[in-house]
């Protein structure tokens, strides 16, 4: 298990983040230089730059075998993103959905959601890299992402593990062991939702499914630069409002125990691989996440 140290809960410094991008744990986080040829095959290159440098969406003919399940799409802004459930899903299926491509009942396959692929009855998507489509994907701190899936289970029903409904019934520590036991199957599934059990837990890189598509931009949630940027593509002059905002103080009360976080980062390794390739981008003053408490 990855030793933590969570005595000193003062955020770190930002000389202090990058190093903390280098470090070894038993997990065996490689370096970021280390992630470009594994675990990350998109660009990484600073937003800022507003650059497509890559052109194929689909390597190896895998529109074929890419599975649509999490697949939202603008035909107006020609912009394709992979949502991930906890990382702001609803409002970019809603944005995209309602605000971008006019979605109603009456007049859409899939009705108000007819953004989201699996609804609209989308099947061939060559025509991404036809139309020149910009592939986008948003990531989360997988701590954070877990924490916020225990938090949400009290109003979200579809939130739930084997022995908790939500959180009134069982401690976090519990609720990570139910996750532990989820994410660890005995056959690895073909396609994304084949996986079994709660799709709010599946770890975010297998739903990318990095190997199936390319992504021209990776972003992060905590990243207000990143976010204005995604938003700023769907042709937004302003983030829509989230219901429950981020925790962004230098003081955290909900900061899980050792045990609890050695569990998680045992079975979100590429998660955290690929959040971390991604901290080379971070500005002052950015949000801070649970990942930089973990020493």
């Amino acid at each position: 298990f990855v030793i933590l140290s969570l005595l000193k809960l003062e955020p770190l410094a930002r000389n202090s983040v990058q190093g903390h991008n280098n470090k070894k744990s038993s997990i065996d986080l490689p370096q970021t230089n280390q992630l470009d040829a594994s675990i990350t095959n998109t660009t990484t290159t600073n937003i800022t730059s507003r650059s497509k440098t890559m052109k194929t969406i689909f390597p190896k003919g895998s529109a074929n075998t890419y599975n649509p399940f999490w697949l939202v799409t603008s035909k107006t802004r020609k912009i394709a993103i992979t949502i991930i459930p906890k990382v702001m899903c609803s409002t970019i299926r809603n944005t995209m959905s309602i605000t971008i491509e006019n979605c109603t009942t009456k007049t859409n396959p899939g009705g108000v959601r007819c953004a989201e692929a699996r609804r609209s009855g989308q099947k061939n998507f060559t025509y991404m890299e036809e139309q020149n489509y910009t592939t986008i994907l948003i990531l989360r701190d997988p701590f954070e992402r877990a924490l916020s899936a225990y938090h949400n289970s009290g109003t979200n029903p579809h939130i739930y593990t084997q022995h908790c409904k939500s959180f009134k019934d069982c401690t976090f520590d519990r609720w990570v062991d139910d996750i532990v036991d989820q994410l660890k199957p005995k056959v690895p599934p073909k396609r994304t939702n084949e996986f079994g059990g709660n799709e709010h837990f599946l770890p975010q890189t297998r739903i990318a499914q990095l190997d199936e598509m390319n992504y021209h931009y990776q972003l992060r949630m905590s990243s207000r630069q990143d976010l204005d940027f995604f938003f700023g593509l769907l042709g937004l002059d302003s983030i829509p409002e989230k219901k429950n905002k981020s925790k962004n103080s230098n003081k955290r009360t909900d900061m899980p125990n050792n045990r609890t976080m050695s569990k998680l980062a045992s079975v979100y390794k590429e998660d955290l691989i690929l959040w971390q390739s991604l901290l080379h981008r971070r500005q002052e003053g950015e949000e801070l996440t649970l990942y930089d408490y973990w020493n």
